[in-house]
């Protein structure tokens, strides 16, 4: 049978208190209301001071230990995490030069079939001879010519406004190959 509280006075802080102490929370208990209070606020890193959830083991922010038992565990874990976080860097390097490649070659078939020449260039890659090194390079280079090509788009496409704020003809439009 469901227990039913009512109060006939407009006690709504009575009402919370009984609710919190019928789910095991005894608001009246101060240190278990501290308790409480942290275990929603989240650990502060000792370290560098950032909030962090509750359950968190190691600050998201210096992968500190948030246990003061277990900081011992922490002083091993800077170089782990050095060469963790290169090894992310390289791949995500790696990932963004294939991905300018894949992005170039999608635009050489497209300009390709739509363009006034009629030619496709496929751009294609051996890490066994060329290293990581060439594959980032080849990357680096492929999007700076991207981000250039689409500068001079977009200061197409300012001209073309001012002519007609000026009132002046337009073109339609124009492909930056």
């Amino acid at each position: 049978m469901i227990d039913v509280y009512t109060d006939e006075e407009d006690n709504s802080e009575a009402c919370d208190d009984v609710l919190m102490l019928r789910y095991g929370i005894d608001v009246r208990d101060k240190k278990q209301q501290q308790e409480i209070e942290q275990e929603l606020k989240g650990k502060i890193c000792s370290n560098c001071g950032v909030s962090n959830v509750a359950h968190a083991q190691t600050c998201i922010v210096c992968q500190r230990s948030l246990d003061p038992v277990a900081f011992g565990v922490s002083i091993e874990r800077p170089e782990i995490n050095q060469k963790e976080f290169e090894e992310t860097k390289k791949r995500l390097a790696k990932i963004e030069a294939e991905s300018e490649i894949i992005r170039e070659n999608m635009r050489s078939v497209l300009v390709g079939m739509m363009g006034p020449e009629k030619k496709v260039t496929i751009l294609t890659y051996n890490e066994e001879t060329d290293g990581l090194e060439g594959l980032i390079r080849l990357g680096e280079k492929l999007r700076k010519d991207r981000e250039e090509r689409e500068k001079k788009h977009e200061q197409w496409h300012k001209e073309q406004d001012e002519k007609a704020k000026r009132g002046e003809k337009t073109e339609v439009g124009r492909i930056f190959l």
